[in-house]
């Protein structure tokens, strides 16, 4: 259960809406939510598009887990892409730590889902 007054509850239902998502997507491409300007809505943005990149198992083109991965790792800063790979789901809106064996199957499935330019990218992260 919640607790009330408790932060979870921005982070356990999981969003699924895509203009939602695109909206999230935008708004970190742009600069127009930050880490250090923005940072409860940078962590709220990037936990749900890790969880819809890192938990979904859609594969399309046209499915909003890899047009989204296309767009964020075509386009984000280097920060937030990192922020992305290293977040811990199971610790909503803490530390971002994974440990390297989980980064490095995030990493395989940009590889796979957004091509080599995202793939090339991450190759410094």
């Amino acid at each position: 259960p919640l607790e009330p007054g408790s932060l979870r509850v921005f982070y356990v239902q999981r969003e699924e809406d895509p203009d939602v998502l695109a909206g999230y997507t935008r708004a970190l491409i742009r600069g127009w939510i930050t880490e250090t300007t923005t940072d409860f809505l940078f962590r709220i943005t990037t936990h749900h598009l890790a969880a819809l990149f890192w938990e979904s198992r859609e594969e399309g083109r046209d499915s909003p887990r890899v047009s989204l991965m296309v767009a964020l790792f075509g386009s984000a800063s280097d920060a937030v892409l990192r922020r992305l790979l290293e977040l811990d789901l199971d610790r909503p809106g803490e530390l971002y730590d994974v440990d390297q064996e989980k980064k490095r199957r995030r990493l395989d499935t940009v590889a796979k889902l957004a091509g080599a330019r995202a793939s090339q990218r991450t190759e410094s992260l």
